[in-house]
């Protein structure tokens, strides 16, 4: 009896393993010298940044077409939208990236963005629909969101 009890939580165990690993999902990739870390759970853009910094990343900043395409193509099968390091709460009304405060040299609004700050839409998020296009947002909208941290060893 106790062989057969034995062997039903062995089983038990395996099935729940099983499960567990077949349906988990990779949240940290790695992209030329670039590691993403998905945020799964929707946070406000303040409470994302800030959940990012607890794993010693950033909100994603996008310096070129290639890190967009890149972007793009990592949240793509993910998700339909979510929260990159763009923001405009400076008086001089520049976004900038919030990892370095440096100006968005590098765009991809969609067409009619960025929506004028008189909007409340201080934040930046990455479209999958619209090919890694991008529209601001209320940063109290909860997203998921993109961190990275950059390897500058290579």
């Amino acid at each position: 009896m106790s062989h057969i009890i034995s062997s039903l939580t062995f089983f038990a165990i395996f099935c729940a393993l099983w499960q567990t690993y077949s349906t988990a999902e990779t949240l940290l990739y790695r992209v030329s010298n670039r590691i993403f870390y998905y945020g799964r759970t929707p946070l406000d853009w303040v409470s994302a940044n800030e959940e990012c910094e607890k794993l010693n990343m950033v909100l994603v900043s996008v310096r070129s077409e290639q890190e967009n395409q890149d972007l793009w193509t990592f949240i793509r099968p993910r998700v339909i939208s979510a929260w990159n390091g763009g923001y405009n709460y400076q008086e001089d009304g520049q976004w900038r990236w919030i990892g370095n405060g440096e100006v968005l040299n590098y765009t991809n609004w969609s067409s009619s963005e960025p929506i004028n700050r008189s909007s409340n839409k201080n934040c930046v998020q990455i479209l999958r629909g619209l090919l890694g296009k991008w529209l601001s947002d209320s940063c109290t909208v909860k997203k998921r969101f993109i961190c990275e941290f950059i390897n500058n060893k290579e």
